[in-house]
């Protein structure tokens, strides 16, 4: 019987078999991407990481381009992840479960600037995922999505050391922490 499974590539007449969908059920794993760009406030950015290592939430680097990218006060981070690879048709299977944009003016204009950021922050709208913006915090940015996108909802890190903004976005993060079958679960064929 196995005989002809094997030589036929998983095919016999014997041992046809109908083509069905499994979705797999998993746990969701929490995580967060920070993104960011040149003229980030870098005491914004090691405060949220500190507090995401702690409460055990993966966190990575989201850039607009690779190499060193540096901060207001001259410290350089090179991001693990660029925002190119959140494009495309599969971009929901991509989204990371939370989102933390850098805050300071000159990364704030330049993720202003770019379409792919409002993209990438309208999709985790539209996913019902989380999105906080850091201290200090891009109001022009912020605005231009608000305008933008009417399920926009964002948490917004008022004054550095805000760490009640950290803990609320993790209870968001936290509530992800439900498998459902469609959002979640990519289909799996058999």
């Amino acid at each position: 019987m196995w005989e002809g499974w094997c030589k036929r590539g998983g095919h016999s007449s014997e041992l046809a078999t109908p083509q069905i969908q499994i979705r797999r059920i998993l746990p969701v794993v929490l995580n967060c991407n920070i993104l960011y760009a040149a003229g980030y406030v870098e005491e914004s950015v090691e405060q949220a990481i500190a507090f995401m290592h702690e409460k055990g939430v993966p966190a990575a680097f989201l850039g607009l381009k690779s190499g060193p990218v540096f901060s207001a006060s001259g410290a350089s981070l090179s991001p693990s992840l660029l925002i190119s690879q959140f494009n495309g048709d599969a971009i929901e299977w991509l989204l990371p479960e939370g989102l933390l944009v850098a805050g300071g003016f000159a990364c704030g204009q330049q993720l202003l600037a770019d379409p792919r950021v409002h993209s990438l922050i309208q999709n985790m709208c539209v996913m019902a995922k989380p999105v906080g913006f850091l201290s200090p915090v891009s109001h022009p940015l912020v605005e231009r999505l608000n305008q933008s996108s009417s399920l926009a909802s964002f948490l917004l890190q008022e004054q550095p050391n805000d760490f009640l903004f950290l803990q609320q976005f993790v209870q968001q993060l936290s509530r992800l922490n439900v498998p459902t079958p469609n959002a979640q679960n990519p289909p799996l064929s058999q």
